[in-house]
This record gives structure tokens, C-alpha cells and sequence, in this order.
């Protein structure tokens, strides 16, 4: 295991579980008045159900480019992106403060994802020799 694994896994659980999980499996309902929603937002939910899935899935391709020694620099910068326009996003969007929860889990996983690239080397070195 190395840092850049660790990062990922642990961001494939938090997105599988949190994320793509609730918005394909919740019902509709629940989802809406957890967010806060009204009028028809079924589909949009479930768009962002499987957008977080297939961004759980190049996580795991991310994974597997550690694993082979190469640093997965499209998947790191990906998270930065992804996970740095979420925390940010809610920051300033949010309008109920249950909502702003998430902001420091997308950023320290942003700034994992930032301190991986700017030490590639050492975010793949073994921890375990």
C-alpha cells in the first residue's frame, strides 16, 4: 500500500457509500427533502448517482496504476478538480448549514490529492517494505 492507493481507496468508499449509493438507491422522496429539493428531481438525482459511480470506477483504475508503479496523474488531477469544486461549490452555495458538512471532507481530500502530486514519488513508495 502507498499514499496515492490510500487516498483513492479511501475516496471510492466515501463515494460509493455517501454519494453514488443514496442517489441510486434512496427513494426519490427522501433524497429531495434531504436536499432540500422540490418539483421533479428524480432523474437528476440519478444522473448524479451514476456520474459518482463511474468516478468511483476511475478511481479503482487509479488504484491499479499504482499498484503497476506508475503514477496516475489524469486520475489526480481529476480529484483535485472534482473534489477542491465540490468543497468550494458548497461553501459558497449551500444554503442550510447540514449542507456544509461535506466541505472539509472534499478538502482535505483535495489537498491529499494536491500533496500526492506535488511528491509523485513519494505518494508510491511502500509503506510497508
Amino acid at each position: 500500500m502507498n499514499a496515492i492507493s490510500a487516498v483513492l481507496l479511501i475516496k471510492i468508499f466515501i463515494t460509493v457509500v455517501f454519494l453514488s449509493g443514496p442517489f441510486l438507491l434512496l427513494p426519490q422522496a427522501r433524497l429531495a427533502a434531504r436536499l432540500g429539493l422540490s418539483g421533479n428531481t428524480a432523474l437528476i438525482l440519478r444522473l448524479y448517482g451514476v456520474a459518482m459511480l463511474a468516478l468511483a470506477v476511475a478511481y479503482a483504475s487509479g488504484v491499479w496504476q499504482a499498484a503497476q508503479g506508475v503514477f496516475p496523474w489524469g486520475i489526480v488531477l481529476v480529484g483535485i478538480l472534482s473534489n477542491g469544486g465540490a468543497a468550494v461549490a458548497l461553501a459558497v452555495c449551500a444554503s442550510r448549514p447540514v449542507k456544509r458538512v461535506a466541505v472539509p471532507v472534499f478538502a482535505v481530500i483535495s489537498l491529499a490529492f494536491v500533496a500526492c502530486a506535488l511528491l509523485p514519488n513519494a505518494a508510491l513508495a511502500p509503506w510497508l517494505a
